[in-house]
């Protein structure tokens, strides 16, 4: 009698899902979904992207082969005070 034996490799590689335009939440969930975590990088400033909203990860969006429970670390917008300048102001004597 012959047994057929089959070696598993592990589990399947993950493609890093498009994450650039998605809010946090959007973000997580979508790798949560394929077994990836999610980690936040310090926010950056966009004029062009909504505050709140993916802007990069890295692994970036469309890698394959990444195991599974890896963190994928995303960059997101954030709003930034601009601190406003002061006036000074001296009386001058003529």
């Amino acid at each position: 009698t012959q047994i057929q034996l089959v070696i598993s490799t592990g589990p399947a590689p993950r493609t890093v899902p498009t994450l650039v335009g998605l809010t946090v939440d959007q973000a997580t969930a979508a790798l949560q979904q394929i077994q990836l975590t999610a980690a936040l990088a310090e926010p950056v400033f966009s004029d062009t992207v909504p505050t709140g909203s993916v802007v990069s990860a890295n692994p970036a969006d469309g890698t394959t082969g990444i195991p599974r429970g890896t963190a994928v670390t995303i960059t997101v917008t954030g709003e930034f005070a601009v601190p406003r300048a002061s006036l000074v102001t001296e009386n001058v004597r003529l």
